[in-house]
């Protein structure tokens, strides 16, 4: 989302100076780059549990776009909501951009990883680009109201994440997270004393 749009719609807009709106943007871009570095502490977790991640990540980012989405409805905290959407979304697109690699080496043969990695940002990109097109279309009718928006981004945002968690289901990611590591221990502690 535009921080103009954001600051157009925020009710003492027309009162902000260049520099106060400038400091707001400021002030929200750090709230990102907060959840991106607590994120990142994250990382080592990510390994044994991609799957369970990658979801995680689209949750966030959906609920911090939703946050941004409501923030002019709250004037009174409209830069504690919309930071809180960015710090959401900054976690989400670590998380994400984390468990890339893990779910990508879980299709690659020998020597093919890259080639698998840029087929996948490929069609990354082909769907971000058909969702720009839909989100274009459905601005301009739908979602041209409050109560609009407020309608269709929960709707659209269940299908996005109905969506990711079928993808999930049906990568096979040969990591050892701890369920499997607890099963592996029961099943041979149980064999072993039979």
């Amino acid at each position: 989302m535009c921080y103009q749009h954001r600051f157009a719609t925020y009710p003492g807009a027309s009162n902000c100076c260049k520099l106060g709106k400038h400091m707001m943007t400021e002030m929200l871009k750090s709230k990102q780059h907060a959840g991106k570095l607590i994120c990142s502490s994250m990382g080592a977790r990510m390994d044994s549990e991609p799957k369970s991640w990658r979801i995680l990540a689209d949750v966030l980012y959906d609920l911090g776009t939703a946050l941004e989405v409501v923030s002019p409805l709250c004037p009174q905290l409209f830069l504690e909501v919309a930071g809180l959407g960015n710090f959401a979304k900054g976690m989400a697109v670590v998380a994400a951009r984390a468990t890339r690699l893990p779910i990508y080496s879980s299709f690659a043969k020998e020597g093919n990883l890259s080639d698998l990695f840029a087929k996948g940002e490929a069609i990354s990109t082909l769907f971000n680009v058909m969702g720009i097109g839909a989100g274009i279309g459905l601005a301009s009718t739908v979602c041209s109201t409050t109560q609009g928006k407020l309608i269709a981004g929960p709707l659209l945002s269940a299908v996005h994440i109905y969506g990711v968690i079928q993808e999930m289901r049906a990568t096979p990611v040969n990591t050892l997270n701890p369920q499997r590591t607890a099963m592996i221990v029961a099943d041979f502690i149980k064999v072993r004393y039979l």
